[in-house]
């Protein structure tokens, strides 16, 4: 699928999981954060591959990345409070992506699993309206998949289109 695997931090930056994205979203603080650039465990895993397009807007497109990686939430029922799940996400940027692109790596990876899933629509702040869509996967909700809001690339500073999906493993 000409997909570059990308390993990124399971620390990250409170403001690139949520102001960055456009989403509320509760992260798990860290108590003694060294300093600002990684003070809470990533609540998920594409805010880190905006970074990655970030630092890389000078090379040459389209950049299609995927990172499969711990993400952290807040969770009671956990003996630590915390909930770790592992997460699969991919995201295209290019001029020519769109909700049609990156749905059809989701298709291919599903089919190659043996895997049934659907979407449904749905409105997150940090996808354009009409273009996500909750991933139920053998009847569970498993994840999102969209084209990021035009505000969310300002934000990182990005020039084309990016639509991603990310998914529990």
């Amino acid at each position: 699928l000409s997909l570059i695997e990308c390993k990124t931090y399971h620390i990250a930056n409170k403001e690139s999981q949520t102001k960055m994205m456009d989403h509320k979203t509760k992260v798990v603080e860290l108590e003694n954060a060294l300093n600002e650039d990684y003070n809470v465990l990533s609540r998920w895993n594409l805010p880190s591959l905006m970074e990655v397009f970030k630092s890389n807007r000078q090379r040459e497109y389209p950049q299609n990345i995927f990172s499969l990686g711990k993400v952290f939430s807040v969770d009671k029922d956990q003996d630590t409070g915390i909930r770790e799940e592992e997460h699969l996400t991919c995201a295209l940027c290019d001029d020519k992506v769109d909700f049609t692109k990156i749905k059809q790596v989701l298709d291919y990876l599903m089919r190659m699993t043996g895997k049934e899933y659907w979407i449904e629509e749905t409105d997150h702040d940090s996808f354009i309206t009409g273009r996500v869509g909750k991933v139920f996967i053998d009847g569970e909700e498993e994840g999102i998949i969209g084209e990021v809001h035009p505000k969310v690339l300002l934000n990182w500073e990005l020039e084309y289109p990016v639509a991603t999906f990310e998914i529990r493993i």
